[in-house]
C-alpha cells in the first residue's frame, strides 16, 4: 500500500492532496498526469488510516502536524487541497500552521456535521460491512475512530482565521454538501465558491477537477 505519492518536477510548486475518510492516495491517480504539469504533487495517507494506522486513532491536530512536517520549511508554503475529511485536515493545518499554506482548496468540506445526517450515517455505517465502507487495509476500528472525530468537530469559530486564497468546491448533486459549502464560503473572508455540475460528494469524479484546481492555484501570486 502506498503511504505517500510524490510526483512531479521538484522545481514546481508543491500541491498537497489530502483524501477523505476511508480513501487513500490512489484517489488522486486519475488526475496526476494533469496536475504534475504545474505542480509537484504530494499525496499522503492520513495518520490513523492505512499504513499509518499504527500512529493511533485519527485526530485533526495530529493530522495537521503530520502534513506540516511533510511540507517542511525548506521549500516554502504549499498549496493544499483536501476532500471531505481531508478538507477539514486542510482547515486545521491552515489554522495551526498558517505559514505552511499558500492557497487552499476545500472540496466537499463542512464546518460542522449536520447532527441529523450524522446520526443517520452513523447507523448506516454500523450496519454495512467494512468492505463496502472503505478499501482494504483500513481496519474498521480506525475508520470509526475517524468518523467519531469528525462528529465532534466544529470549525465555525476558526473560519475567520483563514486568510489565504481559498476555493470551496461542492458537487451539485450533494444537496447537504452545497449548504455546507455556503457556510465555509461565507465564513472565510478570502473564499470563492464553485459548484461542479453532475457530481455528488466525490467531486474528484468530475473530469474538470484538475483544471479547476490548476486555474485557481496558478492565479495565486507568489
Amino acid at each position: 500500500m502506498v503511504e505517500v505519492i510524490n510526483r512531479g518536477k521538484p522545481t514546481n510548486p508543491t500541491l498537497v492532496l489530502l483524501p477523505g475518510l476511508g480513501l487513500g492516495p490512489d484517489l488522486w491517480e486519475p488526475h496526476l498526469d494533469a496536475l504534475t504539469k504545474n505542480f509537484r504533487v504530494v499525496a499522503p495517507e492520513l495518520p490513523g488510516f492505512g499504513s499509518f494506522s499504527g500512529r493511533g486513532p485519527f485526530r485533526f491536530d495530529d493530522a495537521a502536524s503530520f502534513v506540516a512536517d511533510l511540507i517542511g520549511d525548506d521549500r516554502g508554503a504549499a498549496f493544499v487541497c483536501g476532500l471531505s475529511l481531508g478538507a477539514l485536515v486542510a482547515l486545521q493545518l491552515t489554522v495551526d500552521h498558517p505559514g505552511r499554506v499558500r492557497g487552499l482548496v476545500l472540496a466537499s468540506g463542512i464546518a460542522r456535521p449536520n447532527p441529523t445526517a450524522y446520526k443517520l450515517q452513523t447507523a448506516v455505517m454500523h450496519a454495512v460491512p467494512t468492505r463496502r465502507l472503505t478499501r482494504p487495509g483500513y481496519p474498521r476500528a480506525a475508520l470509526m475512530a475517524g468518523w467519531r472525530e469528525l462528529g465532534r468537530s466544529d470549525f465555525r469559530p476558526v473560519l475567520r482565521q483563514i486568510s489565504v486564497p481559498t476555493l470551496v468546491l461542492c458537487g451539485a448533486r450533494d444537496y447537504l454538501g452545497v449548504r455546507a459549502a455556503r457556510v465555509l464560503f461565507t465564513g472565510i473572508g478570502t473564499a470563492s465558491m464553485q459548484t461542479i455540475p453532475q457530481v455528488g460528494h466525490l467531486v474528484t469524479q468530475s473530469p474538470t477537477f484538475p483544471a479547476l484546481l490548476t486555474t485557481f492555484l496558478t492565479a495565486i501570486p507568489d
